[in-house]
């Protein structure tokens, strides 16, 4: 979902480095996402799911891998990676994937 909109933001153009940090518009925008990785993780967590019981630290390094995926993106480091414009959103799911492999109980 945060990916999602990361790259839909980017492909429109949108400057996201370019808001300000404690804008009110930027605090109601992030409080939506925040609250549902909450609830997604700790359903996770009550399901035995997880590797780890500190789901803040999750959360924020999911949020990390997200925000540096977009970030990477936005500065047109993607394609010195070899990643071409056709597969960001793919390659995207997979490092995903492989940051909830490593959160999730075998």
């Amino acid at each position: 979902m945060l990916i999602d909109a990361a790259l839909q933001l980017t492909a429109e153009g949108v400057e996201v480095s370019s808001v300000r940090p404690r804008s009110p518009e930027l605090t109601r925008d992030n409080a939506e996402p925040v609250a549902l990785t909450g609830r997604r993780l700790t359903d996770a967590a009550e399901q035995g799911l997880l590797r780890s019981a500190d789901l803040k630290r999750i959360q924020i390094a999911g949020r990390a891998l997200v925000h540096g995926f977009a970030q990477m993106n936005l500065d047109g480091h993607l394609p010195r990676w070899c990643v071409e414009e056709n597969e960001i959103e793919r390659v995207a799911e997979g490092v995903l994937d492989l940051s909830i492999a490593g959160v999730a109980k075998p």
